[in-house]
């Protein structure tokens, strides 16, 4: 199956400097949930995908619409692993259940003032 655009939101528990940052708050919504809203809002995504070894940020963005074919492998969740990397995989595993896109955007949650105008 063909598919225009993917929506990449990475999203992994750990971190250097703060535990489960991607769930910290600003103004009462978490960067997961700022980011996946944004991104629905946008309304360009055929498929908007949260790439995470995390079972509490799969619960937040659940809560969002969103759903989960795969989750991330615990070994694309370290400090040392580059973000083309977890694309790479995202791409690979939709391929692997058939499903082919012909555009990838990467949104990062850490960017929360980024609005779905500029996306």
């Amino acid at each position: 199956m063909n598919k225009n655009t993917l929506c990449i939101i990475p999203a992994r528990s750990g971190s250097k400097g703060i535990k489960n940052k991607n769930l910290s708050l600003i103004e009462g919504k978490s960067l997961i949930q700022i980011t996946i809203e944004e991104a629905l809002q946008a309304n360009i995504f055929d498929t908007i995908y949260v790439s995470t070894e995390s079972n509490l940020i799969k619960l937040e963005a659940q809560k969002l619409g969103i759903d989960f074919p795969f989750m991330r492998k615990e070994r694309l969740a370290k400090d040392n692993v580059h973000v083309s990397e977890v694309v790479n995989d995202v791409i690979l595993n939709f391929q692997a259940i058939d499903i082919n896109f012909k555009n990838v955007c990467l949104l990062m949650p850490t960017s929360p003032l980024r609005t779905f105008k500029q996306i």
